[in-house]
Protein backbone atom coordinates (compact mmCIF):
# COMPACT_ATOMS: atom_id res chain seq x y z
CA UNK A 1 0.00 0.00 0.00
CA UNK A 2 2.85 2.41 0.75
CA UNK A 3 4.52 1.66 -2.59
CA UNK A 4 1.38 2.64 -4.48
CA UNK A 5 1.29 6.04 -2.80
CA UNK A 6 5.02 6.62 -2.36
CA UNK A 7 5.20 9.52 -4.86
CA UNK A 8 2.30 11.39 -3.25
CA UNK A 9 3.80 10.86 0.18
CA UNK A 10 7.20 12.14 -1.03
CA UNK A 11 5.67 15.32 -2.39
CA UNK A 12 3.71 16.04 0.78
CA UNK A 13 6.70 15.30 3.00
CA UNK A 14 8.71 18.05 1.37
CA UNK A 15 6.12 20.58 2.48
CA UNK A 16 5.33 19.00 5.86
CA UNK A 17 8.26 16.92 7.20
CA UNK A 18 7.17 13.92 9.26
CA UNK A 19 8.63 13.63 12.74
CA UNK A 20 10.25 10.32 13.66
CA UNK A 21 11.32 9.08 17.11
CA UNK A 22 13.16 5.83 17.82
CA UNK A 23 12.47 4.17 21.18
CA UNK A 24 15.62 2.04 21.43
CA UNK A 25 15.91 -1.73 21.66
CA UNK A 26 14.88 -4.03 24.51
CA UNK A 27 16.21 -7.59 24.82
CA UNK A 28 14.79 -10.27 27.10
CA UNK A 29 16.00 -13.81 27.57
CA UNK A 30 15.09 -16.78 29.73
CA UNK A 31 16.27 -20.26 30.66
CA UNK A 32 14.15 -22.91 32.34
CA UNK A 33 14.76 -26.50 33.31
CA UNK A 34 11.88 -28.78 34.31
CA UNK A 35 12.10 -32.30 35.73
CA UNK A 36 8.96 -34.44 35.74
CA UNK A 37 8.67 -37.86 37.31
CA UNK A 38 5.61 -40.08 36.85
CA UNK A 39 4.74 -43.52 38.17
CA UNK A 40 2.04 -45.87 36.93
CA UNK A 41 1.25 -49.12 38.75
CA UNK A 42 -1.55 -51.28 37.36
CA UNK A 43 -2.60 -54.69 38.62
CA UNK A 44 -5.37 -56.75 37.03
CA UNK A 45 -6.07 -60.13 38.61
CA UNK A 46 -3.50 -62.25 40.39
CA UNK A 47 -0.96 -62.41 37.55
CA UNK A 48 -1.03 -59.33 35.36
CA UNK A 49 0.71 -56.14 36.40
CA UNK A 50 2.22 -53.15 34.63
CA UNK A 51 4.63 -50.85 36.48
CA UNK A 52 6.10 -47.79 34.77
CA UNK A 53 8.47 -45.06 35.95
CA UNK A 54 9.33 -42.18 33.61
CA UNK A 55 11.59 -39.21 34.20
CA UNK A 56 11.40 -36.28 31.75
CA UNK A 57 14.06 -33.56 31.57
CA UNK A 58 12.98 -30.48 29.60
CA UNK A 59 15.44 -27.65 29.07
CA UNK A 60 14.12 -24.46 27.45
CA UNK A 61 15.63 -21.13 26.60
CA UNK A 62 14.62 -18.20 24.48
CA UNK A 63 15.42 -14.69 23.35
CA UNK A 64 13.30 -11.73 22.27
CA UNK A 65 14.58 -8.46 20.83
CA UNK A 66 12.07 -5.68 20.29
CA UNK A 67 12.11 -2.06 19.22
CA UNK A 68 9.58 0.59 18.25
CA UNK A 69 9.40 3.87 16.40
CA UNK A 70 6.91 6.74 16.47
CA UNK A 71 5.84 8.81 13.50
CA UNK A 72 3.37 11.66 13.52
CA UNK A 73 0.30 9.39 13.56
CA UNK A 74 1.84 5.91 13.69
CA UNK A 75 3.50 3.69 16.27
CA UNK A 76 5.51 0.79 14.83
CA UNK A 77 6.73 -2.21 16.80
CA UNK A 78 9.05 -4.83 15.36
CA UNK A 79 11.30 -7.56 16.62
CA UNK A 80 12.43 -11.16 16.57
CA UNK A 81 11.91 -14.27 18.70
CA UNK A 82 13.90 -17.45 19.22
CA UNK A 83 13.25 -20.44 21.47
CA UNK A 84 14.51 -23.99 21.87
CA UNK A 85 13.05 -26.89 23.86
CA UNK A 86 15.21 -29.99 24.42
CA UNK A 87 13.58 -33.17 25.75
CA UNK A 88 15.11 -36.29 27.27
CA UNK A 89 13.04 -39.15 28.73
CA UNK A 90 14.18 -42.21 30.68
CA UNK A 91 11.65 -45.03 31.24
CA UNK A 92 11.62 -48.36 33.05
CA UNK A 93 8.57 -50.56 32.56
CA UNK A 94 8.04 -54.04 34.00
CA UNK A 95 5.28 -56.57 33.34
CA UNK A 96 4.91 -60.37 33.29
CA UNK A 97 6.47 -60.22 29.81
CA UNK A 98 9.74 -58.68 31.07
CA UNK A 99 11.35 -55.26 31.40
CA UNK A 100 11.69 -52.59 28.74
CA UNK A 101 13.24 -49.13 28.57
CA UNK A 102 11.31 -47.94 25.51
CA UNK A 103 10.30 -44.27 25.68
CA UNK A 104 7.15 -42.70 24.23
CA UNK A 105 8.93 -39.47 23.20
CA UNK A 106 12.49 -39.55 21.80
CA UNK A 107 15.41 -37.30 22.63
CA UNK A 108 14.53 -34.30 20.51
CA UNK A 109 14.85 -30.57 19.94
CA UNK A 110 12.16 -28.11 18.93
CA UNK A 111 13.27 -24.67 17.73
CA UNK A 112 11.34 -21.64 16.61
CA UNK A 113 12.44 -18.42 14.89
CA UNK A 114 10.05 -15.51 14.38
CA UNK A 115 10.10 -12.05 12.84
CA UNK A 116 7.19 -9.71 13.47
CA UNK A 117 6.05 -6.14 12.90
CA UNK A 118 2.97 -4.13 13.80
CA UNK A 119 1.89 -0.67 12.73
CA UNK A 120 -0.64 1.19 14.90
CA UNK A 121 -2.20 3.99 12.86
CA UNK A 122 -4.29 6.82 14.30
CA UNK A 123 -6.74 7.70 11.53
CA UNK A 124 -8.73 10.14 13.68
CA UNK A 125 -9.02 11.02 17.38
CA UNK A 126 -11.64 8.25 17.70
CA UNK A 127 -10.43 5.62 15.23
CA UNK A 128 -7.23 3.55 15.44
CA UNK A 129 -6.15 0.77 13.11
CA UNK A 130 -3.43 -1.85 13.74
CA UNK A 131 -1.87 -4.06 11.08
CA UNK A 132 0.46 -6.87 12.10
CA UNK A 133 2.42 -9.56 10.29
CA UNK A 134 4.65 -12.40 11.46
CA UNK A 135 6.89 -14.97 9.78
CA UNK A 136 7.94 -18.13 11.64
CA UNK A 137 10.24 -21.05 10.98
CA UNK A 138 9.96 -24.21 13.09
CA UNK A 139 12.44 -27.08 13.31
CA UNK A 140 11.64 -30.46 14.88
CA UNK A 141 14.51 -32.96 15.11
CA UNK A 142 14.61 -36.33 16.85
CA UNK A 143 18.05 -37.52 17.89
CA UNK A 144 19.39 -41.05 17.58
CA UNK A 145 17.49 -42.64 20.47
CA UNK A 146 17.76 -46.47 20.60
CA UNK A 147 14.89 -46.61 23.11
CA UNK A 148 12.36 -44.99 20.75
CA UNK A 149 10.47 -47.37 18.45
CA UNK A 150 8.62 -44.74 16.41
CA UNK A 151 9.57 -43.06 13.14
CA UNK A 152 12.45 -40.54 13.44
CA UNK A 153 11.73 -37.02 12.17
CA UNK A 154 13.64 -34.01 10.92
CA UNK A 155 11.06 -31.43 9.88
CA UNK A 156 11.32 -27.75 8.90
CA UNK A 157 8.19 -25.65 8.51
CA UNK A 158 7.77 -22.01 7.52
CA UNK A 159 4.56 -20.08 8.07
CA UNK A 160 3.14 -16.60 7.85
CA UNK A 161 0.39 -15.07 9.96
CA UNK A 162 -1.07 -11.67 10.58
CA UNK A 163 -4.08 -9.64 11.58
CA UNK A 164 -5.90 -6.36 11.13
CA UNK A 165 -7.63 -4.87 14.17
CA UNK A 166 -9.65 -1.70 14.68
CA UNK A 167 -10.71 0.33 17.70
CA UNK A 168 -13.41 3.00 17.65
CA UNK A 169 -13.84 5.26 20.70
CA UNK A 170 -17.61 5.70 20.94
CA UNK A 171 -17.36 7.86 24.06
CA UNK A 172 -14.58 8.81 26.43
CA UNK A 173 -15.26 5.61 28.39
CA UNK A 174 -16.47 3.08 25.81
CA UNK A 175 -14.63 1.64 22.79
CA UNK A 176 -15.65 -0.91 20.15
CA UNK A 177 -13.07 -3.41 18.88
CA UNK A 178 -12.83 -5.76 15.91
CA UNK A 179 -10.17 -8.12 14.56
CA UNK A 180 -9.59 -10.37 11.56
CA UNK A 181 -6.49 -12.56 11.55
CA UNK A 182 -4.79 -15.66 10.20
CA UNK A 183 -3.41 -18.12 12.72
CA UNK A 184 -0.93 -21.01 12.49
CA UNK A 185 0.08 -23.77 14.93
CA UNK A 186 2.65 -26.49 14.30
CA UNK A 187 2.29 -29.82 16.15
CA UNK A 188 4.44 -29.90 19.27
CA UNK A 189 6.93 -32.66 20.05
CA UNK A 190 4.45 -34.82 21.96
CA UNK A 191 1.78 -34.61 19.25
CA UNK A 192 4.32 -35.32 16.53
CA UNK A 193 6.11 -38.24 18.17
CA UNK A 194 4.18 -39.88 21.04
CA UNK A 195 4.29 -43.65 20.63
CA UNK A 196 3.33 -45.78 23.61
CA UNK A 197 0.91 -46.09 26.53
CA UNK A 198 -1.01 -43.02 27.69
CA UNK A 199 -0.58 -42.02 31.33
CA UNK A 200 -3.77 -43.95 32.22
CA UNK A 201 -2.18 -47.22 31.06
CA UNK A 202 -5.35 -48.39 29.27
CA UNK A 203 -4.79 -46.70 25.89
CA UNK A 204 -1.97 -47.12 23.39
CA UNK A 205 -1.16 -44.02 21.32
CA UNK A 206 0.23 -44.65 17.85
CA UNK A 207 2.56 -42.10 16.26
CA UNK A 208 1.27 -40.14 13.27
CA UNK A 209 4.32 -39.04 11.22
CA UNK A 210 2.01 -37.36 8.67
CA UNK A 211 0.38 -34.96 11.17
CA UNK A 212 -0.20 -31.54 9.59
CA UNK A 213 -0.06 -28.06 11.09
CA UNK A 214 -3.19 -26.11 11.93
CA UNK A 215 -4.19 -22.96 10.07
CA UNK A 216 -7.13 -20.75 10.95
CA UNK A 217 -9.02 -17.63 10.00
CA UNK A 218 -10.14 -15.76 13.10
CA UNK A 219 -12.83 -13.13 13.66
CA UNK A 220 -13.48 -11.16 16.85
CA UNK A 221 -15.88 -8.42 17.96
CA UNK A 222 -16.15 -6.74 21.33
CA UNK A 223 -16.14 -3.64 23.45
CA UNK A 224 -14.09 -2.20 26.30
CA UNK A 225 -15.11 0.18 29.08
CA UNK A 226 -12.97 2.23 31.43
CA UNK A 227 -14.36 4.44 34.17
CA UNK A 228 -12.80 5.95 37.28
CA UNK A 229 -13.70 3.00 39.51
CA UNK A 230 -13.95 0.03 37.13
CA UNK A 231 -12.89 -1.31 33.73
CA UNK A 232 -13.65 -4.38 31.68
CA UNK A 233 -14.70 -5.79 28.36
CA UNK A 234 -16.62 -8.41 26.43
CA UNK A 235 -15.56 -10.28 23.26
CA UNK A 236 -17.10 -12.89 20.99
CA UNK A 237 -15.03 -14.76 18.43
CA UNK A 238 -15.07 -17.47 15.80
CA UNK A 239 -12.09 -19.43 14.48
CA UNK A 240 -12.46 -21.41 11.26
CA UNK A 241 -9.72 -24.02 11.56
CA UNK A 242 -8.20 -26.28 8.92
CA UNK A 243 -6.43 -29.48 10.09
CA UNK A 244 -7.35 -29.07 13.77
CA UNK A 245 -5.06 -31.29 15.89
CA UNK A 246 -6.68 -33.58 18.43
CA UNK A 247 -6.35 -37.05 19.97
CA UNK A 248 -8.73 -39.48 18.26
CA UNK A 249 -9.75 -42.80 19.84
CA UNK A 250 -9.74 -45.60 17.25
CA UNK A 251 -11.31 -48.44 19.24
CA UNK A 252 -9.71 -51.60 20.62
CA UNK A 253 -7.28 -53.83 18.74
CA UNK A 254 -7.49 -57.64 18.57
CA UNK A 255 -6.25 -57.94 22.16
CA UNK A 256 -8.87 -55.50 23.47
CA UNK A 257 -6.40 -52.66 24.08
CA UNK A 258 -7.80 -49.23 23.23
CA UNK A 259 -5.93 -47.49 20.38
CA UNK A 260 -5.58 -43.73 19.82
CA UNK A 261 -3.64 -41.35 17.59
CA UNK A 262 -3.16 -37.61 17.17
CA UNK A 263 -5.02 -36.76 13.96
CA UNK A 264 -6.15 -33.78 11.94
CA UNK A 265 -9.79 -32.76 11.67
CA UNK A 266 -10.12 -31.43 8.13
CA UNK A 267 -12.38 -28.48 8.98
CA UNK A 268 -13.60 -27.29 12.37
CA UNK A 269 -15.22 -24.25 13.95
CA UNK A 270 -14.42 -22.87 17.39
CA UNK A 271 -16.70 -20.22 18.89
CA UNK A 272 -16.31 -18.50 22.19
CA UNK A 273 -17.03 -15.52 24.42
CA UNK A 274 -14.97 -13.78 27.11
CA UNK A 275 -16.05 -11.36 29.83
CA UNK A 276 -13.73 -9.56 32.24
CA UNK A 277 -14.28 -6.91 34.91
CA UNK A 278 -11.97 -5.12 37.33
CA UNK A 279 -13.26 -2.85 40.11
CA UNK A 280 -11.08 -0.42 42.03
CA UNK A 281 -12.39 -0.61 45.58
CA UNK A 282 -9.80 1.82 46.97
CA UNK A 283 -6.45 3.16 45.83
CA UNK A 284 -4.86 -0.11 46.99
CA UNK A 285 -7.62 -2.74 46.74
CA UNK A 286 -8.93 -4.19 43.47
CA UNK A 287 -11.52 -6.91 42.84
CA UNK A 288 -11.40 -8.73 39.52
CA UNK A 289 -13.07 -11.54 37.63
CA UNK A 290 -13.40 -13.16 34.22
CA UNK A 291 -15.56 -15.78 32.53
CA UNK A 292 -14.74 -17.79 29.38
CA UNK A 293 -16.97 -19.99 27.22
CA UNK A 294 -15.68 -22.08 24.27
CA UNK A 295 -17.39 -24.56 21.98
CA UNK A 296 -15.67 -26.51 19.19
CA UNK A 297 -17.38 -28.54 16.45
CA UNK A 298 -16.22 -30.82 13.65
CA UNK A 299 -17.78 -29.22 10.57
CA UNK A 300 -18.16 -32.58 8.79
CA UNK A 301 -19.75 -34.69 11.55
CA UNK A 302 -21.11 -32.08 13.96
CA UNK A 303 -19.34 -33.84 16.85
CA UNK A 304 -17.61 -31.88 19.64
CA UNK A 305 -13.89 -31.30 19.15
CA UNK A 306 -11.45 -32.93 21.58
CA UNK A 307 -9.53 -30.94 24.18
CA UNK A 308 -11.87 -27.91 24.17
CA UNK A 309 -12.07 -26.49 27.69
CA UNK A 310 -15.43 -26.15 29.46
CA UNK A 311 -16.78 -22.92 30.96
CA UNK A 312 -14.28 -21.46 33.40
CA UNK A 313 -13.87 -18.32 35.46
CA UNK A 314 -11.74 -16.53 38.02
CA UNK A 315 -12.72 -14.32 40.98
CA UNK A 316 -10.11 -12.56 43.06
CA UNK A 317 -8.90 -9.57 45.03
CA UNK A 318 -5.55 -7.77 44.84
CA UNK A 319 -3.71 -5.40 47.19
CA UNK A 320 -1.14 -3.14 45.52
CA UNK A 321 1.61 -0.95 46.94
CA UNK A 322 4.42 0.83 45.05
CA UNK A 323 6.95 -1.96 45.70
CA UNK A 324 4.89 -5.00 46.63
CA UNK A 325 1.55 -6.68 45.93
CA UNK A 326 -0.57 -9.59 47.08
CA UNK A 327 -3.43 -11.46 45.41
CA UNK A 328 -5.99 -14.09 46.35
CA UNK A 329 -8.10 -15.72 43.63
CA UNK A 330 -10.38 -18.68 43.02
CA UNK A 331 -10.26 -20.54 39.70
CA UNK A 332 -13.48 -22.37 38.83
CA UNK A 333 -13.92 -24.90 36.00
CA UNK A 334 -17.32 -26.33 35.10
CA UNK A 335 -18.10 -29.97 34.38
CA UNK A 336 -17.12 -30.99 30.86
CA UNK A 337 -20.04 -32.94 29.39
CA UNK A 338 -19.59 -32.14 25.68
CA UNK A 339 -16.97 -34.69 24.67
CA UNK A 340 -16.27 -36.65 21.46
CA UNK A 341 -16.29 -40.43 21.17
CA UNK A 342 -13.73 -42.11 23.43
CA UNK A 343 -13.47 -39.26 25.93
CA UNK A 344 -14.90 -39.33 29.42
CA UNK A 345 -16.83 -36.50 31.01
CA UNK A 346 -14.85 -34.72 33.72
CA UNK A 347 -16.16 -33.13 36.93
CA UNK A 348 -15.88 -29.44 37.75
CA UNK A 349 -13.66 -28.03 40.49
CA UNK A 350 -12.59 -24.84 42.24
CA UNK A 351 -9.12 -24.09 43.63
CA UNK A 352 -7.78 -21.11 45.59
CA UNK A 353 -4.34 -19.60 44.92
CA UNK A 354 -2.37 -17.00 46.87
CA UNK A 355 0.34 -14.91 45.17
CA UNK A 356 2.58 -11.98 45.97
CA UNK A 357 5.64 -10.10 44.79
CA UNK A 358 8.23 -7.51 45.77
CA UNK A 359 10.31 -5.23 43.56
CA UNK A 360 13.79 -4.39 44.80
CA UNK A 361 16.12 -1.70 43.53
CA UNK A 362 18.11 -2.21 40.33
CA UNK A 363 15.36 -4.16 38.53
CA UNK A 364 15.30 -7.25 40.79
CA UNK A 365 11.86 -8.79 41.45
CA UNK A 366 10.78 -11.66 43.69
CA UNK A 367 7.47 -13.50 43.31
CA UNK A 368 5.98 -16.31 45.39
CA UNK A 369 2.78 -18.34 45.15
CA UNK A 370 0.91 -20.89 47.25
CA UNK A 371 -1.24 -22.80 44.78
CA UNK A 372 -4.23 -24.96 45.69
CA UNK A 373 -4.35 -23.52 49.19
CA UNK A 374 -7.19 -25.85 50.18
CA UNK A 375 -5.26 -28.97 49.07
CA UNK A 376 -8.14 -29.99 46.79
CA UNK A 377 -7.92 -33.27 44.88
CA UNK A 378 -8.80 -32.43 41.26
CA UNK A 379 -7.74 -33.00 37.67
CA UNK A 380 -7.98 -30.79 34.62
CA UNK A 381 -10.49 -31.59 31.85
CA UNK A 382 -9.45 -34.50 29.58
CA UNK A 383 -6.78 -35.59 32.07
CA UNK A 384 -7.38 -38.26 34.70
CA UNK A 385 -4.06 -37.61 36.44
CA UNK A 386 -4.52 -35.62 39.64
CA UNK A 387 -2.92 -32.17 39.79
CA UNK A 388 -0.53 -31.30 42.65
CA UNK A 389 -2.01 -30.61 46.06
CA UNK A 390 -0.95 -27.58 48.04
CA UNK A 391 2.38 -26.43 46.59
CA UNK A 392 4.72 -23.44 46.77
CA UNK A 393 6.45 -21.68 43.85
CA UNK A 394 9.18 -19.05 43.95
CA UNK A 395 10.54 -17.05 41.02
CA UNK A 396 13.18 -14.34 40.63
CA UNK A 397 13.33 -11.83 37.78
CA UNK A 398 15.74 -9.14 36.71
CA UNK A 399 15.29 -6.27 34.25
CA UNK A 400 18.19 -4.31 32.80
Amino acid sequence: MKRATSLAWLRSSRRHPRRYFSNGVSVTTYYQTVVKESKRNIRMGPRFFLNNFTRSDINSWGLNAKSSADFTSQHMTFGLDFYQDSLHDVTTETSPFGTTNDVAVPDSDQRGYGLYAQDEITLSPRFQLAVGARADRFTFVSKDDPHYQGTPFDVDETAGSGNVSARYQVTKNVALTALVGRGYRAPNIQERSFFGFASTGDTYINQNPDLKSETSLNYELGFKVRYARYSGGFNVYQNNVNDFIGLAFLGPDDSGLEQAQFQNTERATIRGAEFQLETYLTDSWTAFGNLTYIRGTDDKTGDPLPLIAPVKGVLGVRYQQPRWWGELDTRMVARQDEVPTGYEQTPGFAVVDLRGGYEFNMGLTLQAAVENVGNVAYHEPFNVRLEPGRNVKLSVGYKF
